[in-house]
């Protein structure tokens, strides 16, 4: 019976598309790469490659082979990984990207318990609306809106990030609170300047009950043009800031404002709709971070802490809860 560690070569190979970037990997020589291959052909009696001086494919039997034994391997490699590194208390930099709306309001006021709680790490925050090259900027996390992640990437979902319409109390008292969609164009709804120069639109959702028990859920969609007096460019937080200060209504998400409804500083308005986001399809956070087979212990800590602290919470928590959450905190 061949041992376990003559898998590691095959593996990589497999992974990293070549014998010489495999040994490059595990620090040994292409010649024992391609010994190691031969040996694991011998102990199964099939091939597992077809290779040219120029290209290298898995027969059938060597993909069969690969997908059966991958998840093994890639378990018995982080188990040993993990092993090694419950020595030492986890410890160095970790760089994150968020958004700027999610970081502000809702990333900073949950991170310094966590730097208490590891005194050995250090943090650095940028926040951004544009979606970052992870490897490339050398980051280790980062917080989006939306799943839209290539594979190579981990994508793992934080919250709920239902987006809805909001106004300050000072505002709907001078100006009265809208009833119906068309109502807003009677109202300072505050306007946000994309990175393209546009104008951004708002996209009302509403949920419609199903007539019969038998039949689906049907959604009407309202697109409107935000007409006000005041336009907020760049960061889309600036509008949330506005709509505080009692410039209009504007869109932003409820764990954003939940601080600001609890406050008194914010109601929403029309809540049986929320807006639908400009581009993910997807209206939660997630937390995406590098593919490797083993992650560092200073990353993976931060990732576990920020899921346990966005597990429940009326705004991150599922829709028939949040119902509730938005009925306490809707314009009267």
């Amino acid at each position: 019976m061949f041992h376990v560690q003559s898998l590691a070569p095959f593996v990589q190979i497999v992974k990293r598309g070549s014998f010489s970037a495999a040994a490059a990997h595990l620090g040994i020589t292409p010649p024992a790469v391609s010994k190691s291959v031969a040996r694991l052909e011998r102990e199964l009696g099939v091939r597992l490659f077809n290779r040219t001086t120029r290209q290298l494919h898995l027969t059938g039997e060597g993909r069969e082979f690969y997908e059966r034994i991958t998840p093994l391997f890639d378990g018995m490699s982080a188990a040993i990984e993990e092993m090694r590194c419950a020595r030492s208390a986890p410890s160095g930099l970790v760089r994150v990207s968020v958004g700027a709306t999610f970081g502000r309001h809702c990333l900073m006021p949950r991170m310094r318990r966590f730097l208490q709680r590891y005194p050995e790490i250090d943090l650095e925050i940028e926040f951004t609306d544009n979606p970052t090259d992870l490897v490339g900027r050398g980051f280790d996390v980062e917080l989006r809106h939306g799943h839209g992640r290539e594979t190579s990437v981990v994508s793992r979902p934080l919250c709920a990030y239902p987006i809805h319409l909001v106004a300050s109390p000072e505002y709907l008292s001078q100006c009265g609170v809208p009833r119906t969609v068309d109502d807003l164009s009677r109202h300072d709804c505050i306007g946000i300047r994309l990175p393209t120069g546009l104008p951004a639109h708002w996209r009302l959702i509403r949920d419609r009950r199903p007539q019969k028990p038998a039949t689906r859920k049907r959604t009407e969609a309202f697109d409107i043009e935000p007409k006000g007096r005041l336009t907020v460019a760049a960061q889309n937080d600036m509008s949330l800031i506005a709509a505080v200060h009692g410039y209009g209504i504007a869109p932003s998400s409820l764990p954003a404002v939940q601080s600001f409804l609890e406050a008194g500083r914010l109601k929403i308005v029309l809540p049986e709709y929320r807006v639908q986001p400009l581009h993910p399809t997807d209206d939660r956070m997630f937390i995406h971070y590098p593919h490797r087979e083993y992650l560092a212990p200073k990353v993976r800590v931060l990732v576990d802490y920020l899921i346990e602290e966005f597990r429940g919470g009326a705004p991150q928590a599922p829709a028939t809860v949040r119902k509730d959450f938005i009925k306490r905190f809707a314009a009267a």
